[in-house]
């Protein structure tokens, strides 16, 4: 009897667990709010710390990671891009951005930017630009967006002073045909 094993506490379960190491959880506590105005928002900073992880696209990435926030009320194309500022070590920069800070799994887009080793005298310029398409969640009392997505920003081979500046625009996605 289906009744009496759930009372007896017999049965088949499933049990997840999504294990998130102190670092990483500490990284994430750490997160900085990007103030997105008239659609658009910026902010000039260095990388440091110690470096937690990778992203998708750049599982070799070895700089200490800095985590922004950003707000979309409604549906959008993010353009981010990070690039290296002058005089300082940035190496190639990395983006990643994800719905939940601490998954890995929850990741939208990546972009990073780096040499190709068959060709190492053409060098790509030295942003990473990330685009990915954002349809916020939407609040059923009223009726507005409501998504907080991560920006994690990282780099490989970086230097003493990885410096760099971090642009996020939001346009307004096409509407469906």
């Amino acid at each position: 009897d289906v009744e009496e094993n759930r009372r007896e506490g017999q049965g088949r379960y499933t049990l997840k667990l999504n294990g998130v190491s102190p670092e990483l959880a500490e990284l994430c506590e750490t997160k900085t709010p990007l103030a997105i105005i008239d659609r658009r928002g910026g902010e000039l900073g260095e990388l440091s710390g110690d470096n937690v992880l990778s992203a998708s696209c750049a599982t070799n990435s070895d700089g200490p990671e800095v985590i922004y926030t950003v707000n979309v009320t409604e549906p959008s194309l993010m353009v981010a891009r990070i690039a290296g500022v002058p005089a300082g070590t940035l190496g190639d920069p990395v983006i990643s951005l994800r719905e939940q800070c601490d998954r890995e799994t929850s990741e939208l887009a990546c972009s990073a930017r780096g040499y190709d080793p068959t060709n190492p005298y053409v060098i790509p310029p030295n942003p990473a630009v990330l685009r990915a398409p954002i349809n916020p969640p939407v609040d059923p009392v009223t009726g507005e967006g409501v998504g907080q997505y991560t920006l994690i920003l990282d780099g490989i081979s970086v230097g003493e002073q990885p410096n760099y500046q971090v642009d996020v625009e939001l346009r307004p996605l096409a509407p469906p045909p």
